[in-house]
């Protein structure tokens, strides 16, 4: 909630996070000056109106208002003017100045505007020495009356407290001014003059009476303001009666305070205060009870976190306990071990994908081949034919010839040893099995050598068409 302080002013300036509505309004009157002169009364104090409209009163940027001087109203309205109901707006009626020897009436709450009303208390009569003025009234109650000064001689009376104080002190001895009314909390009204002296000021932000003047040439005591809304805003008391001529002194507290008799006392300003809940609500960022004016949420209001590791996840009002799994997909593992990620674990061996093309055992992590790997052409099979007859199938294997590795056909092998017959022996040919190099046997040396098997496997390359598949030599 937000309270606004309006003391100056004809139109309502809305604040950027104002909502439409108030959700209170409260107004004091004006209070009334005393008199000048030497039968004077006080003046009154400025009535208390309180409107509390649950936030269905609305004010526009520019709405009319009046801050009431001494001895006018205050008010604030969405009609440009003067509200006369509560549908329109708050309405205080200001305290009366006096202007004979009868003190000023306080503001009454009967005539203002506002679902709660109190009036202003009246100013004291002179009774040869002058009174005090009456206090204002405010949220705590009515405002109280000033004190009466002596019947004999110029002695003051006391100002009367706000808001639900004290009456001002009558006079009481033969020459010394009467006490000022203490505040709604029991103390700070001034203490009035001894015989040409002085009275008092209430004590500041008790909104209690000025002490009155005592008897001779003497100024009354100020009446102190109000703290009902903060130390500086208030309900204020009436100021003391004065003796004598002189400069006046004996002021009205603020707010709407009246002042004291004799001197011509100014009465206090009004005030008007406005409470809203701003546009957008409130934001709660912690645990605890949200409290606010009309409501109160209780518990835990939590927090959105992201948890980005493994372990508890703890916040006001939540938790969460355990992992908590990184967002982002899947992680790429590609060694051996235990695979872990955060809120998962993978145990065991991640093996690698390998192309191995060559001869030996085949080893990677997770997994192992044990014997010969074969080349990318090893299982080719090559489909052959002499004189007509269908072909034949052979399968390439590895040899070793010369210190050369090759996959090769038996006619292959032939074709190879005839281009190198001169200088190819048995012992320079070795066939590979199971990785390991070994010297072709006998039989075999014996069935590549003959000129017919040579001749036989040219005429196969001969007649082979453009369409089929010629035997390819390869080279690793």
């Amino acid at each position: 909630m937000t309270t606004i302080f309006i003391t100056s002013g004809t139109t309502f300036t809305a604040p950027g996070d104002w909502p439409g509505a108030a959700d209170t309004v409260e107004c004091i009157g004006g209070g009334g000056s005393g008199r000048n002169n030497a039968t004077a009364g006080g003046g009154g104090g400025g009535a208390y109106s309180l409107l509390n409209s649950g936030g269905g009163l609305t004010f526009a940027n520019g709405a009319a208002l009046q801050v009431g001087g001494i001895a006018q109203d205050t008010w604030i309205s969405n009609t440009g003017s003067a509200p006369t109901s509560t549908s329109e707006g708050c309405l205080a009626k200001g305290g009366t100045t006096s202007t004979t020897g009868t003190g000023g009436a306080g503001g009454d709450a009967a005539s203002g505007i506002g679902n709660t009303k109190y009036s202003g208390g009246t100013g004291a009569n002179n009774n040869t020495g002058d009174g005090g003025g009456g206090g204002a009234g405010g949220p705590n109650g009515n405002g109280a009356n000033g004190g009466s000064g002596s019947g004999s001689n110029s002695a003051a009376g006391g100002g009367g407290a706000a808001s639900g104080g004290s009456v001002g002190g009558n006079y009481v001895a033969a020459s010394a001014g009467a006490d000022g009314g203490n505040g709604f909390g029991g103390t700070g009204g001034g203490a009035g003059g001894a015989s040409g002296a002085a009275g008092t000021a209430g004590t500041a932000g008790t909104g209690a009476g000025g002490g009155g003047a005592g008897a001779g040439t003497a100024a009354g005591g100020a009446g102190a303001s109000g703290s009902e809304w903060d130390s500086s805003h208030g309900a204020g008391g009436g100021g003391g009666g004065e003796a004598g001529t002189g400069t006046a002194a004996a002021t009205g507290g603020l707010y709407g305070g009246g002042g004291g008799a004799r001197r011509g006392a100014a009465g206090a300003q009004g005030i008007i205060v406005i409470t809203y809940t701003p546009a957008g609500g409130a934001t709660h960022a912690t645990t605890g009870a949200l409290t606010g004016q009309g409501s109160t949420v209780a518990g835990s209001a939590a927090h959105i976190a992201v948890h980005g590791t493994s372990g508890a996840l703890s916040g006001p009002g939540a938790s969460v306990v355990g992992s908590a799994a990184r967002a982002g997909g899947a992680t790429t593992h590609d060694t051996t071990g235990t695979l872990a990620g955060q809120g998962a674990v993978i145990d065991g061996t991640a093996a690698h994908v390998a192309v191995h093309g060559t001869s030996g055992d085949l080893v990677g992590p997770g997994s192992l081949i044990s014997g010969a790997a074969r080349g990318p052409n090893s299982d080719a099979v090559v489909r052959t034919s002499v004189g007509g007859f269908p072909r034949r199938e052979q399968f390439r294997k590895g040899y070793i010839i010369k210190g050369k590795r090759y996959w090769l056909t038996e006619d292959e092998l032939s074709v190879m040893v005839a281009q190198m017959l001169a200088e190819v022996s048995r012992g320079d040919i070795k066939q590979v099995t199971a990785g390991k190099p070994k010297t072709i046997s006998k039989r075999t040396w014996d069935a590549i050598r003959p000129l017919e098997r040579l001749e036989a496997v040219a005429k196969q390359f001969d007649d082979t068409d453009e369409d089929e598949d010629e035997s390819i030599l390869m080279m690793l």
